[in-house]
C-alpha cells in the first residue's frame, strides 16, 4: 500500500507579517502624579522655598516696620541615566518576514515606563538632601505621616478600609497642601480588590453607575488610585 503520508510535506505555514507585544505594562501609571521639571548640564539641580510667616498685631500709631523672620529652605535633586540597547544587523531584516524596528522601539519605551514608575515609588520614603550644599539627609517622618496596618482594629494588621482612607485624607490635609492638586493614591492588585469590596464603594448612593460591572475605582473621599 503505498504511503499517503508523504502529502504532510506539502502542508503550508503561515506566519504573521508584524510582531505582537507580550502582556507587559506599556505606559506610566504614576508620571502624571508628580511634578515634573528639566536638568541640563548640571549635577544636582536645587529648588529653593520660602517658609510661612505670621502677621504682628498694631497697637499704636506710626510704630516701627517690623523685620519679619522668614525661614528659607533649599531641596537637592539629582540625575540618574539609564539606558537601552538591542543589536540588529541591517542582515536580520533580509531574513525575516515581519521588520521588527518599530517593534523593538516600542519595547524599549515600554521598558522605561516601568522603570520611571519604579523610580517615583522607590523615592517617596527615600530621603531628602536640604541645606545650602544639599547634603544635610532628611529622612521621611513614618510615625506621622503614615496609616498604621492595624488603624481601626489595634493588633492586628489588615487591608485598606474606610477609616484608614479617612484617617489618610486627615494626615494629608493637616500638611495645608493646595486645594488645586491632586490626591492620588497608589495601590497593587489585592488592594484594589479590598476596594472594589467596600460597601460604601458599591453603593449608588455614593457614584453612579457600578463599578462591579466596570472594575473601575472612582474617585472617593477626592483620591484617585492608580494601581
Amino acid at each position: 500500500m503505498a504511503d499517503s503520508s508523504a502529502i504532510l510535506t506539502l502542508y503550508a505555514k503561515e506566519y504573521s507579517a508584524s510582531l505582537d507585544m507580550a502582556l507587559q505594562q506599556k505606559e506610566s501609571v504614576l508620571s502624571e502624579c508628580v511634578m515634573h521639571d528639566t536638568q541640563a548640564s548640571s549635577e544636582y539641580k536645587f529648588h529653593d522655598r520660602i517658609g510661612p510667616t505670621e502677621v504682628l498685631e498694631r497697637n499704636e500709631r506710626n510704630p516701627d516696620t517690623p523685620n519679619v523672620n522668614i525661614s528659607y529652605d533649599r531641596r537637592r535633586t539629582s540625575l540618574r541615566s539609564f539606558h537601552w540597547g538591542h543589536l540588529l544587523d541591517k542582515h536580520d531584516n533580509l531574513k525575516m518576514l515581519a521588520d521588527p524596528s518599530s517593534a523593538i522601539v516600542q519595547n524599549a519605551v515600554m521598558a522605561f515606563n516601568r522603570q520611571r514608575d519604579r523610580l517615583i515609588l522607590n523615592s517617596f520614603y527615600a530621603t531628602a538632601y536640604t541645606g545650602k550644599e544639599g547634603n544635610t539627609p532628611v529622612t521621611f517622618p513614618a510615625s506621622s505621616q503614615d496609616v498604621a496596618a492595624d488603624y481601626g482594629n489595634t493588633g492586628t494588621a489588615h487591608g485598606i478600609t474606610i477609616e484608614k482612607l479617612f484617617k489618610a485624607r486627615q494626615i494629608i490635609e493637616s500638611n495645608l497642601i493646595d486645594p488645586s492638586d491632586e490626591i492620588y493614591m497608589a495601590i497593587d492588585e489585592s488592594q484594589k480588590r479590598e476596594l472594589l469590596e467596600l460597601d460604601k464603594l458599591q453603593s449608588k448612593d455614593y457614584f453612579t453607575g457600578n463599578i462591579l460591572v466596570t472594575g473601575d475605582l472612582p474617585k472617593f473621599l477626592g483620591i484617585n488610585f492608580k494601581v
